[in-house]
């Protein structure tokens, strides 16, 4: 990766601890990589309706490999890379110790900046926020671009990113329903969502952008209004209603802080 520094001033060996932190600390959970289960599952449920049982596949960030296993039982062959070695050995260890149906999956400790594979080598490159932990916008650029060359001729990059318009949109509404504003994570460098679409259409063909912005309108906006004053907890059963709400109705598209990004190698 180049330099040390992420925008704001966050240094990457930062970055890396905390990742390793989450995974001595949560092990297989999928919890390690994103608190709002709900969030994440919608998020695979998505992810997995653009996977075949053909597909070649590279699941980038993958974290401690929980949405990994679940996308094996539905593609040819996967493998998962992290940057975090803590990361990796957890996923290793989930695997070993409950062995999935398919020997399909692998996983390895790898810098998205310079992915060790040649051109041509996945049918599909999955990314769930993993662009947001890096240091800066060139890194951003950098990384889409080391994706796009792994991937084969028409190859589909699978993105779930999130955007400072979007976090921006949400806490907009929420203060006009008096709720106090969600302070983006310290590790996160959100994208610019103009740079980011000249950047896609330039060296992407955009099959689709998804808006995951019916559940953040419910559990954002209408779960911590109806539990005022105590705190909206992320597995309530609200939000469950809120996963499926939103996996058939793509709406509120401004206040969607992550969406996913159908995108195609041209």
């Amino acid at each position: 990766m180049q330099g040390n520094k992420q925008g704001d001033g966050i240094d990457k060996k930062e970055i890396l601890e905390y990742w390793d932190h989450k995974a001595k600390e949560l092990k297989e959970s999928p919890q390690a990589t994103m608190g709002d289960v709900n969030l994440r599952m919608l998020e695979i449920d998505l992810l997995l309706t653009h996977l075949d049982e053909e597909n070649h596949v590279l699941d980038v960030g993958c974290g401690n490999g929980f949405a990994t296993v679940i996308f094996s039982k539905n593609v040819k062959s996967i493998v998962g890379i992290d940057f975090s070695e803590e990361m990796v050995n957890q996923a290793e260890a989930t695997i070993k110790e409950n062995p999935p149906e398919k020997k399909n999956l692998s996983f390895k400790q790898m810098d998205v900046l310079n992915l060790t594979y040649p051109e041509d080598t996945f049918d599909v490159a999955i990314s769930e926020r993993c662009l947001i932990n890096l240091r800066s916008w060139e890194d951003q650029q950098g990384a889409m671009l080391e994706i796009k060359r792994v991937l084969k001729e028409g190859g589909k990059f699978l993105m779930i990113e999130g955007t400072n318009e979007g976090l921006n949109e949400l806490n907009r509404m929420r203060k006009y329903y008096g709720l106090h504003e969600i302070i983006k994570h310290w590790h996160n460098l959100l994208l610019d969502n103009d740079k980011l679409m000249d950047f896609l259409n330039e060296n992407f063909k955009i099959m689709e952008i998804r808006s995951l912005g019916t559940y953040y309108f419910v559990s954002r906006v209408v779960h911590p209004l109806v539990v005022l004053p105590d705190e909206p907890k992320f597995e309530a059963k609200i939000n469950e209603v809120a996963r499926r709400l939103a996996f058939d109705i793509p709406d509120f598209d401004d206040i969607s802080i992550n969406k996913l990004y159908v995108l195609s190698k041209n």
